[in-house]
């Protein structure tokens, strides 16, 4: 398609040398040959050209104006766009550096938690039960002069603290190896929790598990931490001298339920630390979709039960 300003240039040209070459013969038929040779009439051809040729220019020269205050009304829009977006993409950016910051600086922290944490297992499980059974053992020498028929007793005592300790090792080492709670299968993790806790408190959880119960990492990972802030409640608060895990699967709901004798609680009276703890439960049950719920009573003991339907 031919732009129109072609066209226009073209019948501009064609007009502007009929009027150069062809202009003097056909005013010579139109009019006479004596007002042709008056010099106003010559202005007046003249003028007349001028203004032909001004009227051209002027159409010419609007349109094209015209076309390029719209041409540069679109750059305008675009120039705008463009600095608004340059202005969202930096915010984006200084709002990403922040997020980011703040996120290394909670990695950070959690790091450092994570680190206490098993510092404090470490010393509160392995050492104190480890300067126990050297206590023993120690005692275990005078006894045997004195009153050998009790050796016997010291030595289970200090056989029961050693696994302990092997077992709290063994947990210790699971912690510093977050994959091997994925290699693991729930029912040897909840095997070691029971094992740690018999060693630390004298007394040995009653574990009832179905071993050939297969679960997703993150429902395995979450059941382990329940069960592992329950036992820690029950060592710090309950004042219990029996303990029953149990875990089963039925009609694809896996089931694990937590009971204690212990001296049980008002749920609405709990103190702070238990508050906390029962808390994380209820978190780690919600993230993995499951049923979380807690029965206890003052002096009627503690029941937790974690419900995930498998299907």
């Amino acid at each position: 398609v031919i732009p129109f300003e072609i066209w226009l240039s073209g019948g501009y040209i064609i007009i502007a040398l009929t009027w150069i070459f062809a202009s003097d013969n056909i005013l010579k038929l139109i009019i006479s040959e004596s007002i042709y040779q008056l010099s106003y009439f010559q202005t007046i051809k003249g003028a007349g050209f001028v203004f032909t040729t001004g009227v051209m220019l002027w159409w010419l020269l609007r349109r094209k104006r015209l076309e390029l205050e719209e041409y540069a009304n679109t750059l305008r829009v675009v120039n705008q766009n463009l600095r608004q977006d340059i202005a969202e993409r930096e915010r984006a950016q200084k709002e990403l550096a922040v997020m980011t910051e703040r996120f290394e600086e909670r990695v950070a922290e959690g790091i450092q938690e994570e680190r206490q944490r098993l510092a404090r297992e470490l010393h509160d499980a392995v050492t104190q039960t480890m300067f126990s059974a050297n206590m023993i053992a120690e005692s275990l020498i005078v006894m045997w002069e004195r009153k050998p028929e009790q050796v016997l007793d010291g030595l289970k005592q200090l056989q029961q603290l050693t696994r302990g300790a092997v077992a709290d090792m063994r947990m210790l080492l699971i912690e510093l190896r977050p994959r091997a709670i994925e290699e693991i299968r729930l029912p040897q993790l909840l095997k070691q929790l029971c094992e740690s806790y018999a060693g630390r408190n004298g007394i040995v959880p009653e574990l009832i598990v179905d071993n050939h119960i297969l679960l997703p990492v993150n429902v395995r990972h979450a059941f382990y931490r329940i069960a592992q802030e329950a036992l820690n409640n029950i060592s710090k608060y309950a004042k219990a001298t029996r303990i029953t895990i149990s875990l089963e699967e039925k009609d694809g709901t896996v089931m694990m339920r937590i009971e204690d004798n212990g001296i049980g609680f008002e749920l609405d009276k709990v103190e702070d630390g238990a508050h906390f703890g029962l808390k994380i439960m209820q978190e780690r049950a919600q993230a993995m979709n499951a049923i979380f719920l807690l029965k206890s009573k003052p002096n009627h003991g503690t029941s937790i039960y974690v419900a995930w339907d498998s299907r």
